[in-house]
């Protein structure tokens, strides 16, 4: 039955019990579910929020002050900012952790836990967390070659085009296909050896 001066995209709670969604109210913009404000805090815009994997966190991309993003995880702002934008949080698979790519100055690079990645990038895909949750991995492009990112480390090989990488089960090994001077590999490569 509540009004609101404007309203994002709702989402369903795992489950299905629950809706809620990013809106708009005279002390700014904050997550309702079921039509009551969920957080205490407001910002200057609050959207593309989620559930964490067991529905007990929520976290949205926020912007607590004009033209600063960061990520509000049950209404508390990280400390981290990002100038351009922020896009494609993630929760990791135990919902313990969150990762984002944030984008300075024509710069990528990722926000998770609140601490930023040094490395910066031309261009980001969507952050992978490990199965254990331990470990973050990005495709991610720089200076016309490709590669792959892990916890801050870039893979040695530049390559000419690559496919989004992806962890195995275990979460000890990440697969990379590429294309490096005209020819296709395939590597299963120990995640060890991508963190030196």
């Amino acid at each position: 039955q509540e009004t609101f001066g404007s309203v994002w995209q709702p989402r369903f709670a795992p489950g299905g019990d629950r809706v809620s969604a990013p809106v708009l109210t005279k002390k700014g913009w904050t997550l309702a579910e079921d039509g009551k404000p969920l957080w205490s805090s407001c910002f200057v815009q609050c959207w593309h929020h989620q559930y964490s994997p067991a529905s007990d966190d929520i976290a949205a991309i926020v912007a607590p002050e004009f033209g600063k993003w960061t990520v509000a995880r049950n209404g508390v702002a990280w400390r981290q900012r990002a100038s351009s934008m922020l896009t494609d949080m993630v929760f990791s698979p135990d919902g313990r952790r969150i990762a984002a790519l944030a984008k300075d100055d024509e710069q990528w690079t990722v926000l998770v836990d609140d601490k930023r990645w040094e490395n910066r990038f031309d261009r980001m895909w969507p952050p992978v967390f490990s199965p254990d949750s331990r470990h973050v991995m990005a495709k991610v492009q720089q200076n016309k070659h490709y590669t792959v990112a892990i916890d801050d480390h870039c893979w040695i090989n530049g390559c000419d085009m690559l496919w989004p990488p992806s962890f195995n089960p275990e979460g000890d090994k990440v697969l990379i296909r590429s294309v490096e001077n005209g020819a296709y590999y395939r590597r299963v490569l120990p995640l060890a050896d991508l963190l030196h």
